[in-house]
């Protein structure tokens, strides 16, 4: 190297620990120098040939080699980075404890310097500033909040770790004609966990913990990548999953960062994007409506289609209809069971189902389990329906989707590619990650 410490082409990669104020104050001090270690040693371990350049209270600088920073595989290494650091629980005093990891990088530096310049340094400063983690995740005070906040850690990392021992299923939930021929629509991918002794587990209580801390990306995304896996296996599939609005964003891990391998996979299999339904399943805050319109419309773009869920449940229900223009919205099952007694709440069915389909060309009502339901949705105007098994329906059986939904390491494989026994190995600018492997990977 010639005695300096950047040579031409090198580039800054900032990773951050968001949550570095809500651990100390829910863990304490140690606890938060701990996770910073944490990180610091997962960081080191997946890329191998980066170098450590400075370290401060909740954050690290690596310097990465001239000649990494092709096309969209910088993204990707950051991307991946991230959900591998943020994914698996961090152990801290007998607590388990999920890290929310964000990142931000400089262009490569023009010339040999003994240091970081400041323009590399602004560079990687806005793109971390971009992220949304640290806005989307509470930072406790008081006793009771810290409490709460341990006790959503719990409930977070519980559910994540039932995933990761493979306990859980995929369901086909298939979203079918009203009329009497039973034709299906689409399926809606639900994932069922199981307890081990042939029951099953509500993973309501972990998924809206993770709402809460601000992380339900580390499971969306693992979530979406499970379901195009599906989509690729069964070319007459037609599947749609529920995300978490917090989850729409491009930024969620830094400037452009996140879904990076998501949206390039899609790209590249256009026949997966035009068999996937991203339904957005709860109001989505204002502060958040530019971002998720900008993702949605990406998503849209490469083929996919977006629903809204709980349509008319919630007063902004109109405006982020317009302001999303979904394909498919989809009534909630509080309409079907406000209408057992006739009349007025009858009517309101009725209604909603007209005014939805002014904002998009599907409208699917929820909650319809038995026949009774079923007429009733029909004599209101639905068109779709989808709810619990109708036996007396001409609806198909479809199998389980999966046998077993675990943590999903095919994005990270762009980590493992990146080094090898010879030195750092580079792909071509917009190659795929190849076949999974589960060796090699922090966590």
């Amino acid at each position: 190297m010639s005695g300096t410490t950047v040579e031409a082409g090198d580039f800054l990669l900032i990773v951050r620990l968001a949550n570095a104020t809500a651990i100390e104050r829910a863990y304490g001090a140690e606890a938060r120098k701990a996770a910073l270690a944490h990180i610091e040693t997962g960081a080191t371990r997946l890329l191998e040939f980066f170098r450590i350049f400075r370290k401060s209270a909740d954050e690290i600088a690596l310097v990465g080699p001239k000649g990494l920073l092709t096309g969209d595989l910088i993204r990707r290494v950051v991307d991946s980075l991230c959900l591998r650091l943020g994914t698996k629980p961090f152990e801290f005093a007998g607590e388990r404890i999920l890290l929310a990891v964000d990142a931000g990088y400089s262009l490569p530096a023009l010339r040999p310097a003994r240091t970081v310049g400041p323009e590399m340094e602004a560079r990687a400063r806005q793109g971390i500033a971009r992220s949304n983690l640290r806005a989307l995740g509470p930072t406790p005070s008081g006793a009771g909040n810290c409490a709460r906040y341990r006790d959503d850690m719990r409930a977070a990392t519980d559910l994540l770790a039932v995933i990761a021992r493979g306990q859980g299923l995929f369901t086909w939930r298939p979203v079918h004609r009203a009329e009497a021929d039973g034709a299906i629509l689409h399926y809606e991918a639900v994932l069922k966990l199981l307890d081990g002794r042939g029951g099953t587990i509500d993973g309501r209580p972990g998924r809206a913990a993770l709402q809460r801390l601000g992380l339900s990306y580390l499971h969306d995304r693992q979530l979406v990548c499970h379901v195009l896996d599906e989509l690729e296996a069964d070319p007459n599939a037609n599947l749609s999953l529920e995300i978490a609005a917090t989850s729409l964003s491009f930024d969620l891990v830094g400037a452009g960062i996140a879904w990076a391998d998501v949206m390039l996979r899609l790209r590249q299999q256009p026949d997966l994007a035009r068999r996937l339904i991203v339904e957005i399943g709860e109001p989505t805050p204002d502060r958040l409506i530019p971002a998720a319109k900008a993702f949605t419309a990406s998503l849209r773009a490469a083929g996919a289609r977006i629903a809204i869920g709980g349509f008319g449940s919630d007063f902004s229900s109109v405006r982020q209809m317009l302001a999303f223009q979904p394909d498919i919205i989809k009534l909630p099952a509080a309409f079907v069971r406000g209408s057992d007694a006739g009349g007025a709440q009858s009517v309101g069915l009725r209604h909603i189902v007209a005014l939805a389909r002014t904002l998009a060309d599907t409208v699917v009502v929820d909650g319809v389990e038995s026949r009774d339901d079923l007429l009733r949705a029909r004599r209101e105007g639905a068109d779709w329906v989808v709810g619990g098994p109708l036996r007396a329906l001409p609806c198909e059986a479809h199998p389980e989707l999966c046998p077993a939904y675990v943590p999903y390491t095919r994005d990270s494989e762009i980590l493992r590619f990146l080094h090898n026994g010879t030195g750092p190995f580079v792909p071509a600018p917009e190659e795929a990650p190849g076949a999974p492997s589960r060796q090699k990977h922090y966590g």
